[in-house]
């Protein structure tokens, strides 16, 4: 098998200097799910559809609501792992601070799911959103790899990428 000599490039939000007044951290998607399988009131996942079916055998699932993107597959795909369409929010974000506040209040959030986002989207607006209503985040963390051709401004990867 012949090797291609393909350049990789990878361009990475930057990150938020907020923290949260509550919060805690989670390295992998599986020690998250075990922490919340026993928390009481109401859970807003935002970690985007892929993670779904992660869920979907939690006693507390009908206390959990996941934020989504409008599209049929991502709908069907809670919908295939037993998220009642009253749990599903399909809203293309990023929200502003006041969206996240109203859906909180709302909802009676008292946690938040998410990933580190960074501006484009929306993690400070959650961060504030969530100091607001006294909501922990909780963060799942990716984990740290250190690539040869990363970019955090797109203007800078353009210009690397048409050289």
């Amino acid at each position: 098998m012949q090797k291609k000599k393909i350049k990789y490039f990878r361009f990475e939000r930057e990150e938020v200097n907020i923290l949260p007044k509550k919060y805690k951290k989670f390295e992998n998607i599986e020690s998250l799910i075990k922490y919340i399988e026993n928390l009481e009131g109401n859970i807003l996942v935002t970690l985007g559809s892929n993670n779904v079916p992660l869920f979907k055998d939690l006693k507390n699932l009908s206390n959990i609501y996941f934020r989504i993107l409008p599209r049929w597959d991502m709908v069907k795909r809670c919908e295939d792992n037993n998220i009642l369409p009253k749990n599903i929010i399909a809203m293309q974000g990023p929200f502003t601070e006041n969206m996240n506040v109203a859906m909180m209040e709302q909802l009676n959030i008292k946690y938040l799911i998410t990933k580190k986002a960074g501006d484009t989207g929306g993690e400070r607006e959650k961060v504030n959103a969530c100091n607001k209503l006294d909501v922990e985040i909780i963060y799942l963390e990716k984990k740290e790899i250190i690539y040869k051709n990363c970019y955090k401004d797109i203007d800078i990867l353009i210009k690397n990428l048409i050289q």
